[in-house]
C-alpha cells in the first residue's frame, strides 16, 4: 500500500505543479497571448519552464496509470483507461521534446508536436469517459464517478470549442479550461488513491494486531 500512496502523491504533485506553472506563465508571459496554444510558452524567454511543466505532467500522469493497477478484478473499461492515460503521458512527453511552431513557422519538430498533442488530447478525453464508466462499477470508486463525469463533460465542451475557434482568444481560453479539467481529474484520482491506500493500510494493521492478540491468548 505504501507504493500505491507514493504513486498517488506523485500524481497529485505532478498535475498540480503543471497547473501552477501554466497559471504563472499565463499571468507573467507578456510575449504570448491567450490566442496562442499553451505550448507556445516553450518558445521565447523562459521557454524551459514550459518544458518542465510538460515533464512533470507526463510523470504525474504515468504515476496515475501505475497507481490504478490492481490485483483485484476490474471492469474492462478500467484497464482501457489506464492504457489511454499512458498514451496521454507519452504524448505529453513528446510535446516536451518537440516544440510547437509559432508565428507562422513550419518545421518537422512542430509537426511532431502537433500530432502528439492531438493524440494525447483524444486519448485523455477517452480515458476520462472510460474511467467514469468503470468507476461506477467499483464500490470504492462509485462516488468518484459523478465528479469524473462532470470533468469529462467539461473537457469535451472545451475541446469542441477550442477545435472550432482556433486561432482566437476563445481557443486559448477553451484550451486552458480543457487542461484545467484534466489536471483536476488527475489530482482527484491521486487523492482518491491515497485515501484508499491509507484506509487499507490501517485495516491491514488492525487485522494483523487482532491475529497477534488472538495467538497470544492461552488456550482454554
Amino acid at each position: 500500500m505504501l507504493e500505491r500512496r507514493f504513486l498517488a502523491v506523485a500524481a497529485m504533485l505532478g498535475a498540480a505543479a503543471f497547473g501552477m506553472l501554466e497559471a504563472a506563465q499565463s499571468l507573467l508571459r507578456a510575449d504570448r497571448g491567450f490566442a496562442e496554444p499553451m505550448s507556445a510558452y516553450a518558445v521565447g524567454p523562459y521557454g524551459s519552464v514550459q518544458t518542465v511543466a510538460f515533464v512533470v505532467l507526463a510523470l504525474g500522469s504515468a504515476a496515475v496509470s501505475a497507481g490504478l493497477s490492481s490485483p483485484r478484478r476490474r471492469p474492462p473499461n478500467w484497464q482501457m483507461s489506464r492504457v489511454l492515460i499512458g498514451v496521454w503521458s507519452f504524448g505529453v512527453s513528446l510535446a516536451a521534446v518537440f516544440r510547437v511552431d509559432v508565428d507562422g513557422s513550419s518545421s518537422s519538430a512542430g509537426q511532431v508536436h502537433g500530432a502528439a498533442s492531438m493524440l494525447s488530447f483524444v486519448a485523455i478525453l477517452a480515458a476520462m469517459f472510460f474511467f467514469t464508466g468503470a468507476a461506477r462499477q467499483v464500490a470504492d470508486w462509485r462516488s468518484f464517478g459523478r465528479l469524473s463525469s462532470a470533468l469529462a463533460g467539461t473537457a469535451t465542451v472545451a475541446f469542441v470549442v477550442a477545435a472550432a475557434t482556433q486561432p482566437s482568444i476563445a481557443f486559448g481560453v477553451a484550451q486552458r479550461v480543457f487542461l484545467g479539467a484534466v489536471v483536476v481529474w488527475i489530482v482527484a484520482i491521486g487523492a482518491r488513491l491515497y485515501v484508499l491506500g491509507r484506509t487499507r493500510n490501517v485495516e491491514a494493521e488492525s487485522s494483523t494486531g487482532r491475529v497477534q492478540r488472538g495467538g497470544s491468548e492461552p488456550a482454554c
